[in-house]
């Protein structure tokens, strides 16, 4: 008869410095960021942030430079390209890029075979 395996409990104590971290980090990187960084769980982070009363930023404002370097990354350049240099989500970039009514070039987009006509 077979014997099952002993659960190994990964239970293990916040240290000062992870806490640290934690409280630095949780309204600007996702979970899983942080979660590389110390070694833990996403949702390790989330209950700890949670625990220690924090709150993750639902809305990032958008400044007056972000807005001006948008408007020159956008035409010529992936919307992955342009959210990785602002440090936001595609997503953002691409309704923010929509707000202001920009759009990508006929040169950039014909090179990705696109037809624009």
């Amino acid at each position: 008869m077979k014997r099952k395996a002993k659960k190994v409990s990964k239970f293990r104590y916040w240290t000062a410095k992870e806490l640290r971290v934690v409280r630095r980090f949780y309204r600007e990187l996702t979970n899983r960021q942080i979660a590389r960084r110390l070694a833990r769980s996403p949702r390790a982070i989330q209950a700890k942030g949670l625990s220690l009363g924090l709150h993750k930023n639902s809305q990032q404002w958008w400044t007056e430079g972000e807005i001006k370097k948008l408007k020159k990354l956008y035409r010529n350049r992936s919307s992955r390209e342009a959210a990785r240099r602002l440090k936001r989500t595609v997503r953002s970039v691409e309704i923010k890029a929509s707000k202001l009514g920009l759009t990508k070039t006929r040169a950039y987009l014909r090179a990705r075979g696109y037809n624009p006509t």
